[in-house]
């Protein structure tokens, strides 16, 4: 099961660099292909919502066997980041 979440958290940490390198360099681009939707702020509401939610469901997968108070002050300061920007 931590292998999958692991993989998982892989490709989605990806697919979200992927959609801020897009939507940092290829504004007009994305509009013309009919993806201007992704550069909209529900766009990233959501894929902040979901990397909260992913790094939630790792936090707690993790703490089961570790309690890290370090890796649950990380997180806390991610989230925070998220959500300020």
């Amino acid at each position: 099961m931590s292998q999958k979440l692991d993989r998982f958290g892989a490709v989605a940490s990806s697919l979200c660099a992927l959609h801020c390198a897009l939507c940092a360099l290829l504004p007009a681009a994305l509009s013309a292909l009919g993806l201007g939707f992704l550069i909209g702020h529900e766009a990233e509401w959501l894929l902040t919502l979901v990397a909260v939610a992913l790094g939630m469901v790792a936090m707690i997968v993790g703490w089961r066997q570790h309690r890290s108070f370090r890796v649950a002050g990380v997180l806390a300061i991610g989230i925070v980041g998220l959500l300020v920007s």
